[in-house]
This record gives structure tokens, sequence and C-alpha cells, in this order.
């Protein structure tokens, strides 16, 4: 018994550094880079908010209003009707790609599109709007889209959030971050300082540089455009200079739109390795993020 235990003993001095740093790599989850969207990917809009800080009077006859046409069609009926007043204002689109609605499918009119690249302020499009009549439904509707105040007021979040926060918790023996995150999305300028502020101590805390937030009025261009991918690679580019060892592990691109994903695959997947970019809908983020946490051993 004694000879066993000396056995032991030896055993444990001759390769106990070495168990320990390998019960250590196998334990340790790899950093990532999370690259995300926000509309319906982190943030979706509460459309029961769409009749607040109106007379219950006006909400009724708004309410019935927005009624009529979903019995002849459906949501998605009022929406086209809603796009095709929209097309009816005195703008056209400044770039040569279609951004889509939410649906993935249907182009954006280009008041919309021209408003998300930031080139009309709320201003501007609120005179190109109102220059013509529209029904009652379709001014409120307007109002609650391109309204930088309202709109943001109306964002809640999704259980991505809750998935994304637990990441950010994530810290290194340094107690440094294992996990970095990009924010890549459509948005009208005039939205983000009150998206930016409005979740300071949530989203915006968890990317921490204001360089990591990529929008579309900031830059002047959308999803699923190029020019707006390559800003985001510049993004990874300095997340490597600053922290080396994330070259070897995996970028996600979470966004609900499949366009937007096929777009980023198609623009930077040359400039990683096989199955190193992974790009999925937030719907399944949680199995995504769970099923690759190491990368394919090359080869295999």
């Amino acid at each position: 018994m004694v000879g066993v235990i000396n056995f032991i003993m030896n055993i444990n001095k001759r390769y106990g550094i070495f168990f320990v740093l390998l019960l250590a790599f196998f334990s340790q989850i790899p950093a990532r880079i999370l690259i995300l969207d926000v509309n319906d990917t982190l943030y979706r809009i509460n459309q029961k908010a769409l009749f607040n800080n109106y007379s219950f009077a006006k909400r009724l006859r708004g309410y019935f209003s927005a009624l009529t046409y979903m019995v002849r069609g459906g949501k998605s009926y009022l929406k086209t009707c809603y796009f095709q007043e929209l097309s009816q204002a005195a703008c056209s689109s400044t770039v040569d790609y279609q951004i889509f609605s939410d649906d993935g499918v249907t182009p954006l009119p280009p008041l919309l599109t021209e408003s998300l690249l930031g080139n009309l302020t709320y201003e501007q499009v609120k005179n190109l709007w109102y220059a013509k009549d529209h029904a009652d439904i379709f001014n409120k509707i307007f109002e609650f889209t391109f309204d930088p105040t309202r709109y943001v007021a109306s964002l809640e979040p999704m259980p991505t959030v809750d998935i994304i926060q637990r990441y950010a918790q994530e810290k290194d023996e340094h107690g440094n971050p294992k996990n970095y995150f990009i924010l890549l999305s459509n948005f009208a300028p005039e939205m983000i300082a009150p998206f930016k502020e409005k979740f300071k101590s949530t989203i915006m805390a968890w990317v921490g540089c204001d360089d990591n937030c990529i929008f579309s009025g900031e830059y002047h261009c959308c999803k699923p455009g190029p020019k707006i991918y390559a800003i985001c690679y510049e993004r990874i580019l300095q997340i490597y200079a600053l922290h080396p060892e994330q070259k070897d592990q995996h970028v996600f691109f979470f966004d609900d739109q499949s366009v937007n994903c096929n777009a980023l695959a198609k623009y930077l997947n040359e400039y990683f390795a096989p199955g190193q970019l992974i790009c999925a809908h937030p719907d399944h983020m949680e199995n995504t993020l769970a099923n690759n946490n190491a990368l394919p051993v090359a080869g295999a």
C-alpha cells in the first residue's frame, strides 16, 4: 500500500504541472468575436406602443383604421399599403443595391433607404412625407417608424440579450473579456444617440468601444452592400491587433435576415480559415455558440 502511495506521489511531482496545464486548456472556453445585428436580433419594436401618447379617441380611431386594412389582407397588406405611400415621396435611392424590410424579401422604399443611409434627416423626411396627403393610420405609422425618440423608446430586449450578457461576463484569468462584440446594423443617425443612452448599461457596456458600433447612418452605407462589411472587417483587424490570440477563434455573425448573412459571408469568407466564420439566425444563437466552442482541426 505504501508503495502505491509513493508511486502516485512521484507521478504528481513529475507530471503535476502538465496535468494542471492540460486541465486548464480543456476547461477554457475559447474567446470569440460576435457581430450582432440590432433590430429583430437583439431588440424588437413593441408594436403596442404605436398609438401611445395619443388620446383614447385617437387610439380607438387608429386601431379601427389598422383593423380595416388587416381584415382585407392581414399585417402584410397594411405594410404593403404603407410602403406604397412611402414610395410616393419625391425621393430616389442613391445606392445600387436593395435594402430589405424585416421579412428579408420586400425592398424598402427610397425614403426609408435614404433615412437609414443618413442622407436625409428626420425633418427632411417629414417634409417629403407631408408634401402629400395620407390616411391617418399611415401618418401614425410614419411617426412611429421615423421619429427617433418614439422608435427607440419602443425597442424591447429579446431573449438573445440574456445570452449575450452571459458571454459578456466571461473573463480570462487576468480579468479580461473572453468575447468581443461588434454591432452591425442599419440605423438612422438620429436614432443612434438615444439608442446608446437607453442601453448604456447593457449592450453598449458589453460592446465597450464606440468604434465597435457600426451603424449605417454614420457611415452612409447599409447591409447588404459591400462597404459596411469592409468597415466591419477593419474592426475585426483592430481587435486582432490588440488580441492576437483571437485570430484562431471563431467569428460569429447573427442577423435575422439571410440576405445580410449571405452578403457578409460573400464579402468576408476569403479572409478566414474554412469554418471559422459562422453566420446564423438569432433564433439559433445559443445552440450555434454552444456547438462551436472550438475550431475543427486543420485537415480533419
